[in-house]
């Protein structure tokens, strides 16, 4: 029973999870249209590209965040490392195409100047802990010893096989 309360938990949330990833997909796409079309109404070109572009790396960002958390955590390819460096570039042009669109509207330039600091500042952490510090690799003999205990589950699993014959009150 308990199984199926945890089971229909989690599919409620996937759902809910769906629903609002849907609603933010779309909230976002038209506010997007709604500042294209300002944009395109007063000939602010730069904008333009600028939502274009914003709007394309932000969906780009999801499905590489998505890509990288399912992949194994222990898995060392060079798809994983592809993933964290597209993860860090396209979220750091989002941070310099918002400081850079921006920081002009500042009245002061240093406001405009404090706002690519910020930007420099979040794209070196996400550098940092993406490329640099991987948490998901420990000491060496701690993923020995994890891949050994997968081993050894393995290694039980496989020994107790029922075969087509067997009934599941000997087994137990």
């Amino acid at each position: 029973m308990s199984h199926n309360t945890t089971t229909h938990r989690t599919s409620n949330n996937r759902e809910y999870s769906s629903f609002f990833l849907s609603i933010t997909y779309f909230l976002l796409a038209s506010n997007s249209i709604a500042a294209m079309c300002g944009a395109y109404s007063r000939p602010d070109y730069a904008l333009l590209f600028f939502i274009v572009l914003a709007h394309s790396a932000f969906l780009l960002l999801v499905r590489c965040a998505l890509a990288y958390q399912k992949s194994p955590p222990h898995e060392k390819s060079i798809k994983k490392n592809l993933l964290k460096f597209a993860i860090w570039f396209l979220y750091s042009s989002i941070a310099f195409g918002v400081a850079f669109q921006f920081g002009s509207y500042f009245p002061h330039p240093g406001y405009g100047l404090s706002l690519f600091f910020v930007a420099t500042i979040c794209s070196a952490v996400i550098f940092y802990v993406y490329m640099i510090f991987d948490g998901t690799s420990g000491c060496d003999e701690c993923e020995r010893e994890e891949k050994r205990k997968f081993s050894d589950c393995v290694d039980k699993v496989n020994e107790s096989k029922i075969e087509c014959g067997d009934s599941v009150l000997e087994k137990v």
